[in-house]
């Protein structure tokens, strides 16, 4: 038994002869009537009375109608799923960041994205979060499509599309009653006795201020820390983690 022999079955079924039902299924009726006739003895029983020119369902084969009905049913039901999962597949835009897609409010923005895009067009948004050097090494092996990442110290980035997002600054985040939070601005050279706060090693930022004491010839390494520094004018943890990225847009 096959599922063009159900079909066949079913054609003769709704036109109520075998020529009508070879027409419409674009066979010769010879064809088939040695399908039908195959059926039936796989089967071991009649499906058809034949009378004249006219065919009339048996009483089993009234019964095997209802179930030939719901296999080609479930089978483009079938068809139908696996036609839609390819097409969402192939709509799907895998998205790698760095761990800035609330702060940034990119969230809203790919929700806005995937309402307005098309509407007769379903885009599903694969995002995840993890640190630049993971983001950097799924852009390579083609894991992703678009990765949202920072610039500073990356290499190899000409073989890249790159399109300018946010520009961020750095500001220095401070406990009110730090000696620090009275200045308007403060230089590296203020930051050397006191603990710093800062994201972890692998992180750009972490990259950035380090090269900056650098290049000013500045040793900063007993007091930095990675979020665990602890310092006399405050906890920073309320309010006190002393250097920051405000990610704003200029």
């Amino acid at each position: 038994m096959n599922l063009n022999q159900l079909k066949y079955f079913l054609a003769i079924v709704k036109t109520g002869s075998f020529s009508n039902a070879a027409d419409d299924m674009y066979i010769s009726q010879s064809s088939m009537s040695k399908q039908i006739k195959a059926l039936e003895t796989e089967l071991g029983v009649d499906l058809f009375k034949r009378e004249h020119s006219k065919v009339y369902l048996t009483e089993i084969g009234a019964e095997f109608a209802k179930y030939a009905e719901m296999t080609i049913k479930q089978h483009n039901d079938m068809l139908l799923y696996l036609d839609e999962f390819a097409t969402k597949k192939s709509n799907t835009i895998r998205f790698g960041s760095i761990p800035v897609v609330s702060s940034y409010g990119i969230s809203a923005q790919i929700a806005q994205f995937t309402t307005n895009y098309k509407p007769d067009v379903n885009v599903v948004i694969d995002m995840h979060e993890t640190n630049q050097q993971e983001v950097m090494k799924e852009l390579f092996d083609g894991a992703i499509d678009i990765a949202l990442i920072r610039t500073d110290y990356l290499d190899e980035v000409d073989v890249f599309d790159c399109i300018p997002y946010k520009k961020d600054i750095f500001v220095l985040v401070c406990n009110q009653n730090h000696p620090l939070s009275t200045k308007e601005a403060v230089s590296l050279n203020d930051l050397i006795k006191y603990p710093l706060s800062l994201l972890d090693t692998s992180s750009v930022i972490y990259t950035i201020v380090m090269k900056a004491f650098e290049r000013h010839g500045i040793e900063k390494k007993n007091k930095m820390s990675d979020n665990k520094a602890q310092d006399p004018y405050g906890d920073p943890a309320d309010s006190a983690k002393y250097f920051a990225t405000a990610a704003q847009s200029r």
